[in-house]
């Protein structure tokens, strides 16, 4: 079956040199939350998505023989569409939870990237924990780890976003005090910040 070529093809992309993609290949239809970078992102150079999922993904396509077509989708859509059948998988800094992991099937994680806080520069010497961000407004990504989180913090309220773009900028502008978020991503965002 072809899901178990791609399974297999996930185990083996990492042990083995990649094989050219063959003339005739069946198109996989991959979801993907596309403005989250480092893992997924659109280069504005290239007009391609790019982005450490997308390349996992491209590699696993070569080695599997299958044509990635990459659908742009938000965070929260990714398992309701794998579930209705819109698309095949989903490639994305997604978590895997006991709850998601009923309704849909994940590999073993492939990236452990933890969470970190991301602050306006104003907040930065207050900052150091969680605890430090009980009872304050706190910007969040909708679905995302670092929002189940924050949920459980004391005192907070969640403002709700559909990307972390849109979290980060609203943090900018002080709309909230704070953001949860996967380091990785939070990391990213602090170095194109600085090469401003």
């Amino acid at each position: 079956m072809f899901f178990k070529k791609v399974a297999a093809a996930a185990a083996a992309v990492c042990l083995f040199a990649g094989t050219a993609v063959s003339a005739y290949a069946e198109t996989l239809r991959i979801g993907s939350e596309t403005v989250y970078p480092p893992f997924e992102f659109l280069n504005s150079e290239t007009g391609k998505y790019d982005g450490f999922d997308i390349d996992l993904i491209n590699a696993m396509a070569k080695k599997a023989g299958f044509q990635p077509k990459i659908i742009s989708m938000g965070l929260d859509g990714l398992i309701p569409a794998i579930r209705s059948g819109s698309i095949d998988v989903a490639v994305s800094a997604l978590t895997i939870t006991k709850e998601r992991a009923a309704r849909v099937d994940f590999p073993k994680p492939y990236y452990k990237s933890g969470l970190s806080i991301m602050t306006h520069a104003k907040y930065a010497d207050k900052v150091k924990s969680a605890k430090d961000l009980e009872g304050k407004v706190l910007c969040a990504e909708i679905g995302s780890s670092g929002a189940l989180y924050m949920s459980k913090i004391r005192g907070t309220k969640l403002k709700i976003f559909n990307s972390a773009a849109e979290a980060f900028l609203e943090i900018n502008n002080g709309g909230c005090y704070a953001m949860v978020n996967d380091k990785p991503v939070n990391d990213y965002f602090l170095t194109q910040k600085a090469g401003q």
